[in-house]
């Protein structure tokens, strides 16, 4: 690893989010898978030159990340009398596509630290909602190793735990589009978005597609908050039109 590459790594980790400093050059190293793409390993690989990508260090982050976020709601109080099924829809806290923007939002800077090939690249601020998910509970998997659960717990329930509380199953509506789509058979679903305006204040607008046929749209300055609005309407229409769009 050249001294560039591991001083953006070292600056990654000192992120209040992560808190993290003094790094020996082992953890350091797996830091850095953590942040490495499958594209980007085999386009070294090719080359010839020995590469790990982040995908077994998210799969073991995955489950330390699940398991955090599942215990706390398990014994928040607020949650006391949650069903089993309430809990698990709870739970979509942690999928991709929130996670990702829970990241954005918090300027974390992850995105702009994962090395990626050169067909998956673009702009590094718009990098896929999974890649930027992956990569941080691959970062996850990698504090545990490097510092245990209770510091991976700490950075988890630091970003976390606002959001979890705030979290209101009943109000997830793109949860709750995707389960009607896929019991009604109504085809695919898909989500189609803009941005304008400057980087400091987007604005989006997002439009829902469903077997290709406009449904609901919705605008926001945060690409959920758009989405969560172009659902909603999605919803209403599918709930009030006899031809379910």
């Amino acid at each position: 690893m050249d001294e560039k590459r591991r001083a953006k790594i070292q600056e990654l980790l000192s992120n209040p989010i992560f808190n993290i400093v003094n790094v020996k050059e082992g953890a350091l190293n797996r830091y850095d898978q953590a942040l490495t793409h499958s594209s980007y390993a085999k386009e070294m690989k090719d080359r010839g030159i020995e590469c790990d990508d982040y995908e077994r260090l998210e799969f073991f982050g995955n489950f330390v990340f699940n398991f955090v976020v599942s215990e706390y709601i398990f014994k928040f109080k607020k949650f006391k009398d949650d069903s089993e099924g309430c809990m698990t829809k709870r739970m979509e806290i942690v999928s991709n596509e929130i996670l990702a923007e829970i990241i954005k939002e918090k300027k974390i800077g992850i995105e702009k630290h994962i090395k990626v090939g050169k067909g998956a690249s673009g702009n590094k601020e718009d990098l896929e909602d999974s890649i930027v998910a992956d990569a941080f509970e691959a970062l996850i998997g990698a504090v545990y190793l490097d510092k245990g659960m209770q510091k991976a717990k700490k950075i988890i329930l630091g970003m976390l735990s606002d959001e979890i509380e705030k979290f209101d199953p009943e109000r997830n509506y793109i949860g709750r589009l995707q389960e009607i789509v896929q019991i009604e058979k109504l085809g695919d679903l898909q989500y189609k978005e803009k941005k304008t305006g400057p980087d400091h204040s987007p604005t989006f607008r997002v439009v829902v597609e469903i077997s290709g046929k406009p449904c609901g749209e919705g605008e926001g300055g945060r690409k959920r908050d758009a989405r969560r609005k172009a659902a909603r309407a999605a919803i209403n229409k599918i709930k009030y039109k006899s031809d379910k769009c």
